[in-house]
C-alpha cells in the first residue's frame, strides 16, 4: 500500500584530477543530489569512486542536466532558488533566486533555457542557463508536477499535480497553453520517447501508465502497472520502467504491449532515475537505503551498488 513519504536527498563529488582520468574513454559520471547533506555526490560510472562532495545547500533535490558544455542544474528545496554547477570544475557557477519554491527542472534540447516548476504559483520558471536571467515566466491552470521538452524545443509538456490529471501543452516560444493531453489521476512522473512521438504518464493514485501518440494528441493505451515516484523510457525500445517506490522495485513494461517484461528488486524506496543515452545503463536512487543501484538493460541484472549520501533524491549522467 501506498504511504506518504517525506522526500530528501544525498551526494557527494569527484576531484578535477580524478575526473580527468576518464578523458576521451567511455566512462561517464553520475551526479547524485543528497538533500539531507546539502550537497551533490559525482562517482564514476565504472568503480562507483567517490572522493569528494559539492556543497550546494538549501537541500538540493530535483536535477537537470545539460551535455555541451556540461552543466547541471540542482532545485533547491528548501530555498527559492536554482544552483547551477560546473560538474567538470565541480564548482557552483551560479545561483538564481525565484518567486517560489522549484520542484523539477528540464533543459531545453539546445542547453541555452532551463525550466522548474513552482507548484505554488502555478508556474514555469525559465532561466536563461548561462546568464542566469529570468524570462516571462509560463502560466499553468493546475499545480505542475514533472516536465518534458519535445526535441525540437517547441513544445512544453507539463504534468499537472490533480485528481483530474492531464497534461499541459505550452508553446516554449509564446508561452500560449496550446491544449491538454489526457492522463489517470494525479501523474507523479512523465517521460517522452527520443523521437517525442510518444509520452508516458505515471498515475500515482491510479496504478497505471498511460501512453499518448504526441502529435495526436490522443491517448493510445493505458496499462495497470504499479508507480511510486519515477518514471523512465528506453531510447531505442518501447520499454517503459516504473519506479514502484513503495514495493522497492523497478517494473520493466513493454508499452506497446501493456505486457511486463519483470520486475528488478532496487532499493529501499526509489525515487528517481536516469538512462545512458545508449539504453545500457540504468541508474536508480534508493533513498532510504542510501544508495544508487546500476543495472544492465540487456539482462536485467545488477552491475554495480553505490554507497552515496543521506536519503539521495535524483541522478543524472554526465557523458564523456
Amino acid at each position: 500500500m501506498k504511504k506518504a513519504v517525506t522526500i530528501v536527498v544525498a551526494s557527494a563529488v569527484a576531484s578535477c584530477s580524478f575526473l580527468a582520468r576518464f578523458d576521451g574513454s567511455r566512462a561517464h559520471w553520475i551526479v547524485v543530489s543528497n538533500q539531507k547533506d546539502g550537497t551533490l555526490s559525482v562517482l564514476a560510472s565504472d568503480s562507483g569512486a567517490l572522493p569528494a562532495t559539492v556543497p550546494v545547500g538549501d537541500a538540493p533535490g530535483a536535477l537537470a542536466a545539460r551535455v555541451t558544455p556540461p552543466l547541471v542544474a540542482v532545485a533547491n528545496s528548501a530555498a527559492k532558488r536554482v544552483t547551477f554547477v560546473d560538474p567538470l570544475q565541480l564548482a557552483v557557477v551560479r545561483t538564481v533566486a525565484l518567486r517560489d519554491i522549484p520542484e523539477f527542472l528540464a533543459f531545453s534540447p539546445d542547453g541555452t533555457l532551463l525550466f522548474a516548476t513552482l507548484p505554488k504559483s502555478k508556474s514555469i520558471a525559465v532561466i536563461d542557463a548561462d546568464s542566469g536571467r529570468l524570462r516571462d515566466p509560463l502560466r499553468v491552470k493546475q499545480e505542475p508536477k514533472r516536465l518534458a521538452v519535445s526535441p525540437d524545443g517547441h513544445d512544453l509538456y507539463v504534468s499537472q499535480h490533480a485528481r483530474t490529471g492531464g497534461v499541459a501543452v505550452l508553446d516554449v516560444r509564446t508561452g500560449r497553453l496550446d491544449g491538454t493531453l489526457p492522463s489517470g489521476a494525479f501523474p507523479v512522473d512523465l517521460a517522452l520517447s527520443r523521437d517525442g512521438l510518444h509520452l508516458l504518464t505515471a498515475n500515482f493514485d491510479d496504478d497505471t501508465i498511460t501512453v499518448i501518440d504526441t502529435i495526436g494528441a490522443r491517448k493510445i493505451a493505458t496499462w495497470r502497472v504499479d508507480t511510486g515516484l519515477g518514471l523512465l523510457v528506453h531510447p531505442t525500445k518501447p520499454l517503459a520502467y516504473s519506479l514502484a517506490s513503495f514495493d522497492n522495485d523497478v517494473v520493466v513494461l513493454d508499452y506497446d504491449t501493456g505486457e511486463v517484461i519483470t520486475t528488478l528488486p532496487s532499493g529501499e524506496f526509489p525515487t528517481r532515475g536516469a538512462i545512458t543515452p545508449d539504453g545500457r545503463s540504468l541508474y536508480v536512487v534508493n533513498q532510504r537505503s542510501n544508495d544508487v543501484v546500476k543495472f544492465d538493460t540487456a539482462s536485467n541484472q545488477v552491475v554495480r551498488r553505490f554507497d552515496v549520501g543521506s536519503e539521495p533524491t535524483d541522478v543524472v549522467i554526465i557523458e564523456r
